[in-house]
């Protein structure tokens, strides 16, 4: 006989059922010591309340029962030991509930008449009363009887045999007994008297058995009954209310008034028992009905394992009552998730071979067949369930000694086999959300690891554990896997399976998708561009980590030029296997400029079209970087494309995936979990994500307007940016008048034009794509001719005039200069605005109280300056003439101070000015003697199509700015000088004035070359 161990929960400490507590106090110190709780609260009312709260666990479940390791016995509950007549000194009383056939105990014999003619018998049928004694069977054949004397009709017992029927309610004594027998109260029985005749009874005394309708029990709901009065009580076999009333009764449990007994759930079995259930032939039945005799030589642990059969129940003591649920599906009552957990988990998925099962068998008793023992048809897997086991067919034996319907224990038998295949038990302690919860409750479990989401679970044990390390109380409970499925007479093998768990298989991987987020931060007031990666799954509890691999497809944003020559080592491929700043360049190429063959040979990186510029750079790139990086200005642009490895950015939880500060550009991001053992899945790719720089987003000032003037200050106003990537503004100033229409042979080689009238004058000979009017052109040239053009004012010939005006400012008073005034906007990262707005101030707008003036135009280096001497240049942006730069590879600040002073004799008020013309320089360029593309009149950045002109940011890395110091004293002697001041249009009292300007660069070897300078006081 094969078994079926379904956990350690069968509570086996009750051995001795004859000996169950019968008051609550000692129930509940029982159960506590079943469970191994050895300590005792002082005081009876808190002991109740121990063993009333603290612990609730199945005493008898049919499903437990069916399933554990001791399969019960229930042999002598069959048919043969219960169609007979026994005579014994000393029997144990039987309790008949339901509808069965059985004999009796013979209790009394006695003789009469001469030869003793007569033999008397009382037959005891049951310890108690019943609703009915019904039809009579002599030797197992159905007899009639005489209604009015008793007699037997029956041949061949015709008028040899009486028999009358006593319920147990006869007041009475036995008025055909020869003697005083008694009155029998509370016993039902047969009163048997025999005539002897050698035929009839010439096998000797038969065998009378009975149809005996048993106790009549109480229903609570029905209103007319009441549990204290046994008079309103009714006769029925529905399970539930006769298991409550062997609970109740003096024979069973002893709970006389139904007090410990739970209300609502006995009257939610009762439902369950009674609920109709249609046949396959026709008709219908009640889904569980009670129907056997009990004995009370048995414990009543058999006894309600007998009773619990009938209807494949569960009985637990929990919170001072005995709770029965029938055997049924019940709607979850509540949700529970990892979050609910204060333990670790126990899990026991699978049942032993040994121990497992795949066909029931058994007999039940054939009310159809004159109530014996019979086998009901087996119940076995031909599919599913066999091939899970290996296609070895695996019984378990199991009989229902209290049904007599054939299909009812089909029924039972199939329950039986279909929650034995489910085999999960699950343990943790919980939290006390758990606290509502009872034994027999079905709940729902989430747990992804396992890949449960609302999986069913029946609740088998329940305990209140208070945690002393933790410093709070837990609710311990077991629970068992259960489905609706499991109960169903129509379900298929397979929606069982279906109910199995999902556990993942050693290397299985959960399914995920991935989202991109660009969110935009705030760090020390600098605004970032963080990259975010959502992950979601359903199964997002099984992916131990998520690693995150960055390829960048293209490269659309700056390249700092330090940075790229410090990461290239002299001699390695850059475009092959070089790594710069941990990405590894695969392709490049520039639209317009440089083409790749093979990754290793590069047209002319910086050819010029027109050979009468006499301008070619054969250099490839890679060279040209290692060995001329002085050639390069502080970015290296273009529209590059960049096929870069993929490289792991993060591997961690799945939540919480923020890149801060992530550099712009477009990227392929893809990831892939892993699990608890290290097993990777396929990677999911979000392709094609775009990240923007970080101040992409700043604005510009608009509407710049002057008002207020006087010669010393005036008002700039301006419609302010709307950003919160807003740092500060920028107002900066040139002498040049934007504009200002400039004849032909006046123009400045290394300024911005645009062409008014074109006249006789050729504009292309001097850097113009077209002699036509509204053409913009970088002068290479003064011109000739009788053509005009207007400046055109851009950042680089701009000097610093306000270098900071915070936000959120819309006006600013700066000083008062003919020229022109433009000013941007800075984002919190430092980079410029990309356009600017500007407003002119027009030698007719100014009110010149000044009508002298004296000039300084002689300077000296602090250091050494350097003459450089420039004729017959082929440079066509660089105009002959001697430039002055400080004799160093010069990065920083080189001051030039004036060779004099001006003394206008007397002290007075006097406006100061100051004007310069200069280019940017690249010191190593004009060392190697190689005019490169950058070694031109201007700032390199303005210079349009080249790689610094980036979405024309005009962004210069070499400032020029002007100082004064005055004095009251005669500066040819020993003058007491202030301090040195920016210049911007300041008005002095003095007599003595001195001048000096300082040449700041950012850039490696770059400085400012300049051809003239020049310090005007007028007074």
């Amino acid at each position: 006989m094969s078994k079926y161990r379904l956990g350690d929960i069968t509570l086996k400490s009750y051995n001795s059922w004859d000996n169950v507590p019968r008051e609550p106090a000692t129930i509940g110190a029982a159960v506590l010591k079943a469970f191994g709780v050895t300590s005792t609260i002082a005081g009876s009312s808190a002991l109740y309340v121990a063993a009333t709260y603290v612990i609730s666990t199945a005493v008898t479940s049919f499903a437990l029962q069916a399933l554990g390791p001791d399969i019960p016995d229930f042999g002598s509950s069959t048919s043969q030991g219960r169609l007979v007549n026994t005579r014994t000194a000393l029997a144990p009383q039987q309790y008949v509930y339901g509808q069965v056939r059985k004999g009796g105990t013979i209790v009394n014999l006695e003789t009469e008449g001469s030869n003793n003619l007569l033999l008397h018998m009382i037959i005891a049928i049951a310890g108690h009363e019943v609703e009915e004694i019904g039809d009579i069977y002599i030797n197992d054949e159905l007899v009639t009887l005489n209604p009015s004397h008793g007699f037997v009709t029956s041949a061949p017992w015709n008028s040899k045999i009486r028999i009358i029927k006593y319920t147990g309610n006869q007041t009475a004594a036995n008025q055909y007994w020869p003697s005083n027998s008694g009155i029998g109260s509370g016993i039902a029985y047969l009163y048997v008297r025999l005539e002897y005749d050698q035929d009839v009874f010439a096998n000797g005394i038969p065998n009378f058995t009975a149809i005996v309708k048993g106790k009549k029990v109480y229903d609570p709901r029905q209103g007319g009954q009441s549990a204290t009065d046994s008079s309103t009580w009714t006769y029925s076999a529905n399970s539930a209310l006769c298991i409550a009333d062997y609970l109740r009764a003096d024979y069973g449990l002893g709970d006389s008034n139904y007090s410990r007994i739970d209300n609502t759930m006995l009257q939610a079995a009762a439902n369950i028992c009674d609920e109709d259930v249609t046949l396959a032939a026709g008709g219908t039945e009640k889904r569980y009905e009670c129907h056997g005799v009990l004995s009370a030589d048995n414990t009543p642990a058999t006894n309600i394992a007998q009773m619990i059969t009938s209807c494949a129940g569960t009985l637990f003591w929990g919170s001072g009552q005995w709770k029965l649920k029938a055997g049924a599906y019940t709607t979850p009552v509540k949700d529970f998730t990892l979050d609910d957990l204060r333990s670790d988990i126990t899990v026991k998925t699978r049942s032993s071979s040994r121990d497992n099962f795949n066909s029931v068998q058994g007999t039940f008793t054939d009310a159809t067949q004159d109530w014996i023992s019979v086998d009901y048809p087996q119940i076995k897997s031909t599919g599913t369930f066999l091939f899970e086991d290996g296609g070895v067919e695996n019984v378990l034996n199991l009989s229902f000694p209290f049904t007599t319907s054939g299909s009812m224990a089909q029924r039972l038998a199939k329950q039986t086999l279909f929650r034995g295949r489910e085999q999960i038990t699950f343990a943790a302690e919980f939290g006390m959300s758990a606290f509502e919860i009872e034994v027999g409750d079905i709940v729902r479990l989430t747990v992804d690891r396992y890949g449960w989401s609302n999986k069913d679970f029946e609740v088998t044990s329940w305990a209140l554990n208070p945690n002393s390390d933790a410093g709070d109380m837990r609710i311990a409970m077991t629970l068992q896997e259960t489905s609706q499925a499991a109960f169903s007479w129509a379900a298929e093998e397979e929606a069982l399976l279906a109910n199995n768990t999902t556990l993942p298989l050693f290397n299985a991987v959960p399914n995920f998708g991935m989202t991109i987020d660009i969110e935009t931060s705030s760090f020390n007031e600098r605004l970032q561009k963080d990259l975010v990666v959502n992950i979601a799954s359903n199964n997002i509890q099984a992916i131990q980590n998520i690693e995150v691999q960055v390829s960048r497809s293209d490269f659309t944003d700056l390249i700092n030029r330090e940075r790229l020559i410090q990461d290239i080592s002299g001699g390695v491929s850059l475009f092959v296997d070089t790594v710069l700043s941990g990405r590894k360049l695969g392709d490049i190429t520039n639209s317009g400029s440089v083409g790749v063959s093979d990754g290793i040979a590069y047209e002319d990186y910086y050819k010029r079209t027109s050979t009468s510029y006499d301008i070619y750079i054969e250099d490839t790139l890679h060279n040209h970087i290692i060995n001329n990086p002085a050639t390069f200005s502080r970015y290296l642009f273009g529209n590059v494309s960049i096929n870069t490895d993929f490289e792991t950015l993060y591997k961690g939880t799945p939540e919480n995936i923020r890149f801060k500060d992530f550099p712009s550009g477009t990227y392929s991001i893809r990831a892939r979990a892993l699990n608890s053992l290290g097993f990777n899945g396929g990677y999911v790719t979000v392709a094609n994500v775009q990240v923007p720089r970080s101040d992409s987003d700043i604005g510009s000032p608009e509407e710049l307007s002057i008002e207020n003037v006087d010669i010393q200050n005036l008002k700039l106003n301006w419609k302010p940016v709307e950003s919160a990537a807003l740092s500060h503004y920028e107002i900066r100033h040139t002498h040049i008048v934007d504009g200002e229409e400039v004849s032909a042979g006046s123009f400045v080689a290394g300024l911005h034009y645009v062409i008014s009238t074109v006249g006789s004058t050729d504009f292309t000979a001097i850097g113009a794509s077209a002699n036509t009017v509204g053409v913009e052109f970088h002068a290479t040239g003064v011109g000739s001719g009788t053509g005009k053009a207007t400046n055109l004012v851009k950042m680089d010939k701009t000097i610093p005039w306000a270098e900071s005006v915070p936000r959120p400012a819309s006006s600013a008073t700066v000083g008062t200069r003919r020229g022109t005034y433009v000013i941007r906007a800075f984002s919190k990262n430092g980079t410029p605005s990309i356009d600017f707005a500007k407003a002119t101030l027009r030698s007719a707008d100014l009110n010149n109280t000044f009508t002298s003036s004296s000039t300084l135009t002689s300077w000296v280096l602090a250091n050494n300056s350097l003459l450089i001497t420039l004729s017959g240049s082929s440079n066509p942006f660089y105009p002959n003439g001697i430039y002055r730069i400080a004799n160093d590879d010069n990065s920083g600040t080189a001051s030039f101070e004036g060779g004099g002073y001006i003394d206008l004799t007397t002290s007075q008020a006097a406006r100061v000015t100051f004007d310069i013309d200069f280019i940017r320089w690249n010191w190593e360029s004009f060392k190697d003697a190689n005019q490169k593309i950058d070694f031109v009149f201007g700032a390199f950045d303005n210079l349009e199509g080249l790689f610094d002109d980036v979405d024309k940011e005009f962004r210069s890395d070499v400032q020029i700015i002007p100082y004064v110091a005055v004095t009251q004293d005669a500066p040819s002697g020993s003058a007491d000088w202030s301090e040195w001041q920016r210049i911007t249009s300041n008005v002095y009292k003095a007599r003595g004035f001195k001048f000096k300007f300082e040449v700041n660069s950012d850039t490696y070897e770059v400085t400012g070359a300049w051809t003239a300078a020049t310090g005007t006081v007028e007074y």
